[in-house]
């Protein structure tokens, strides 16, 4: 190991929407030059990013960021960033989540870093607009918010730079202490009107009129459900990130399941007006 400085500062990343790229990027970017080390990226976002692993060393600073779904590292995706090797690179493990909570995602994502041979140095946990809604976390991360992620990005240079973060001892490396309980809590499991427990993995979203075929939604499904050549169909696991509904130039997707219409409608009066500011764990 080069003792001196950090040779890479990585942004890794999935991000349907953008929220979470765009944190992990800014704090990569802002270290990547403070610290003079190249600035590489891993976005594994869409299905082909999935069928290779970077080669990170133990020179290499990773930001790795997801976003949350139910309270938890996204389930679908966990298997993959559970295999990829972490060599004994540092990592800040990042979360985004849709102002309700972050729950046990920060500490999920931290702990399966560090089983992976990651050395986890600080964690940060911010709230992103939600998936299912334009107005609740609206426009997030904002100014605010992204001026919060500065400092944070500022305050762990220099611990990097005070503590000397590369010479440590491998052996005696501990764990960022982060937010979340261990054993994780279940997933949150939305409810209908009734009280029932939804079946929510079964609802897709539907197309109408307005689509002209432009295949937008296909290029950006992270889980491939859309088939570029029925772009009006979802064949699919479809994991309601809303990537498809959120980037069609002609809003021409929704879901209009109703209870999935409920769960939304329910979250975004509890929650849309329920102060979340960013957390960060040094």
């Amino acid at each position: 190991m080069n003792n001196q400085k950090f040779n890479r500062i990585w942004a890794a990343y999935f991000s349907p929407t953008g929220n979470t790229k765009k944190i992990v990027t800014q704090i990569a970017t802002t270290l990547s030059k403070k610290l003079d080390a190249t600035l590489c990226r891993h976005n594994f976002t869409l299905p082909k990013s999935r069928h290779q692993y970077p080669e990170f060393a133990d020179d290499d600073l990773v930001i790795f960021g997801t976003p949350v779904y139910a309270g938890r590292v996204p389930n679908l995706f966990l298997p993959y960033i559970a295999s990829i090797p972490g060599n004994s690179a540092f990592a800040v493990p990042v979360v985004t989540y849709g102002a309700r909570a972050f729950d046990d995602a920060l500490i999920e994502l931290r702990d399966t870093l560090e089983s992976n041979k990651f050395r986890t140095i600080a964690g940060a946990a911010l709230v992103g607009e939600h998936a299912f809604s334009r107005t609740l976390g609206a426009k997030r991360p904002n100014k605010f918010d992204m001026s919060e992620v500065d400092e944070f990005t500022e305050n762990l240079y220099n611990k990097i730079i005070s503590k000397n973060i590369l010479a440590e001892n491998i052996e005696n490396h501990q764990a960022v202490k982060v937010d979340g309980e261990f054993p994780y809590r279940t997933h949150m499991r939305p409810k209908n009107a009734a009280g029932e427990f939804i079946k929510f993995l079964t609802i897709k979203p539907i197309t109408d009129e307005k689509c002209t075929d432009c295949k937008i939604c296909a290029k950006v499904c992270p889980t491939g459900a859309i088939p570029l050549d029925a772009v009006t169909t979802c064949t699919g696991k479809c994991i309601k990130c809303n990537a498809c509904v959120k980037k069609c130039p002609e809003d021409a997707k929704h879901f209009v399941d109703v209870d999935y219409i409920f769960h939304k409608e329910e979250l975004e009066e509890l929650y849309t007006y329920a102060p979340r500011e960013p957390k960060f764990f040094l």
